[in-house]
């Protein structure tokens, strides 16, 4: 009897193992690259140029999704600073003081990257690839949230005004 029950157990132990391995292994997908149609192939690149005696480089890519939202990506030297550069598209040719577009999420400081989901402005407008070509505008990427945000350590300009 007592047999039994070991035999019982250790079938138990297969049965709990045999189910783990498979969600493990149902579960280890990377969404990127599982949904290639969810990005249309259309894309723009503009370079990144420093804004300040730091010598960064790097560029944002704008990519058009499937359902007409921007998916937009900054890459940059790492700043290896443990800080998140707040990064925002401003209207009108780079200067200071132009009013912001839109909020984009920051830029990691230890990676230099970033990417945002973009559908609108901060004016509710509706913000598309096409409407990205007529832009009249520029990205900025701010030194902090704190002590620095007026410290431009990057930008870009974009649209009508990288021409």
């Amino acid at each position: 009897m007592a047999g039994d029950i070991f035999k019982l157990i250790r079938g138990i132990k297969s049965l709990i193992l045999f189910l783990f391995l498979i969600a493990f292994v149902c579960g280890c997908s990377d969404d990127e690259d599982n949904d290639p149609e969810e990005l249309t192939g259309r894309k723009i690149v503009y370079p990144l140029t420093s804004g300040s005696t730091y010598d960064l480089e790097g560029e944002i890519q704008f990519l058009e999704k499937s359902d007409g939202s921007l998916r937009v990506i900054i890459t940059m030297t790492p700043t290896e600073l443990a800080v998140h550069h707040p990064a925002h598209l401003h209207y009108g040719p780079y200067a200071t003081g132009a009013e912001m577009a839109a909020m984009l999420m920051p830029v990691d400081g230890t990676t230099g990257k970033s990417t945002t989901e973009l559908s609108h402005l901060a004016d509710g407008s509706i913000f598309r690839f096409d409407d990205l070509l007529k832009f009249n505008g520029h990205l900025k990427i701010h030194g902090d949230e704190g002590a620095n945000k007026d410290l431009i350590l990057a930008f870009a300009q974009l649209g009508i005004s990288s021409n």
